[in-house]
């Protein structure tokens, strides 16, 4: 996926000539508080020209009070693969602090259950401190506790860490292969309620 401007600038429609043309998987959208600037931004690319791709999905980055308000008509619109929370321009558009956590926890799980409703991927926002590894995996570990199937970066060192949480650790797949197995073996008796280790 590649950033482009937002549906606002001037730039938006040479960059999406550009992007239309590229052996991408979609675009990042930013700024996105309506629908509309979903569909406006697929409605061209559609109409890019001869050699343009028509298949480019589209992240929507969620940044503001306005979108946060949107977000569940915006998680409906056409080609969306999912939406990104933009924490930081938020927090300023909103005039309030990342100092306290409750901040960020409406428009999180705002985010989260109007993606999960819709079946795209919720993406949380950067960690703005790349030297802080520890406060990193904390808000990741808060994210996929939320529902959030990933995070942005603001710094490559953060990658590895951010798709370690992110990634079923060796126990969650041999629990998940064992509760399948079990399950497939409770369907061959006649059975559709099973237990595993004590637990339905």
């Amino acid at each position: 996926y590649v950033r482009t401007n937002s549906v606002d600038s001037p730039f938006i429609l040479s960059d999406l000539l550009f992007v239309a043309r590229q052996p991408l998987a979609g675009i990042v959208l930013p700024k996105v508080g309506r629908p509309e600037d979903v569909e406006k931004v697929a409605w061209f690319l559609d109409r890019c020209g001869e050699n343009a791709r028509t298949d480019l999905a589209i992240i929507a980055i969620v940044e503001t009070p306005q979108g946060v308000a949107e977000v569940k008509a915006i998680a409906a619109a056409q080609r969306l693969d999912g939406i990104m929370f933009g924490a930081l321009d938020y927090v300023l558009d909103l005039q309030g602090t990342r100092e306290d956590e409750l901040t960020l926890a409406y428009p999180r799980l705002a985010i989260a259950v109007a993606c999960r409703a819709k079946g795209i991927e919720p993406i949380d926002s950067v960690y703005p401190d790349h030297r802080d590894p520890d406060g990193l995996e904390r808000e990741c570990r808060r994210a996929r506790s939320m529902g959030y199937s990933g995070k942005a970066c603001i710094h490559p060192a953060q990658a590895d860490r951010v798709n370690q949480v992110f990634s079923p650790s060796a126990a969650e797949i041999e629990w998940a292969e064992r509760v399948v197995a079990v399950y497939e073996q409770a369907v061959a008796a006649g059975s559709g309620a099973v237990s595993l280790d004590g637990s339905m």
